[in-house]
């Protein structure tokens, strides 16, 4: 082989590479910074969309023009888009059922964290400001059966059944 042959190898090799880059970079996207763990931006909601992960959902966001940040939130699989950036609130969520067989034996168990329990909301009750006072509140209400804490909003949410706990865990970014 001759020097020119190996040159337009080279050459063509070359071309090749810039188009695949080219493609790879499509509906490409940027993130203003990186995805945050429990963080929630509550405000600005556009759309809502299904998503596998924090990072699906920054894809999601970046290939729609009007959507300029996220939150993703584990356990549901939820994209929430947003037409822009608010600040970021730190959030946790903290769940606790019932641990006993039967209803009226309650054994309420002490709060998991980055965990949910999505059965019925009973009651809502504001102003409490640890997982441990909202399982105490549960606790002296007969009729609770779990409760979800979500540290970040001071909200304890008493439901009146229980069910296993999913991961809840918000996740937010920039484009």
């Amino acid at each position: 082989m001759g020097d020119a042959t190996l040159l337009l190898q080279d050459f063509v090799f070359g071309a090749r590479l810039l188009c695949l880059l080219s493609l790879m970079s499509v509906g490409s996207f940027a993130l203003a910074g990186s995805i945050e763990d429990h963080c929630d931006l509550p405000q600005f909601d556009l759309s809502g969309q299904k998503a596998v992960s924090a990072e699906d959902c920054a894809k999601q966001c970046g290939q729609n023009a009007s959507c300029k940040a996220f939150v993703f939130i584990s356990g549901w699989g939820r994209c929430q888009f947003k037409s822009k950036p608010s600040s970021h609130k730190k959030i946790t969520f903290y769940a606790g059922g019932n641990q006993s067989a039967t209803p009226d034996a309650r054994d309420i168990a002490a709060p998991a964290i980055d965990r949910d329990i999505t059965s019925r909301d009973m009651k809502r009750v504001d102003g409490v400001k640890t997982a441990e006072e909202c399982r105490k509140v549960c606790v002296d209400e007969p009729k609770c059966q779990a409760f979800t804490f979500i540290a970040g909003y001071d909200v304890c949410w008493l439901k009146d059944k229980t069910k296993a706990a999913i991961e809840k865990i918000f996740y937010c970014g920039e484009i």
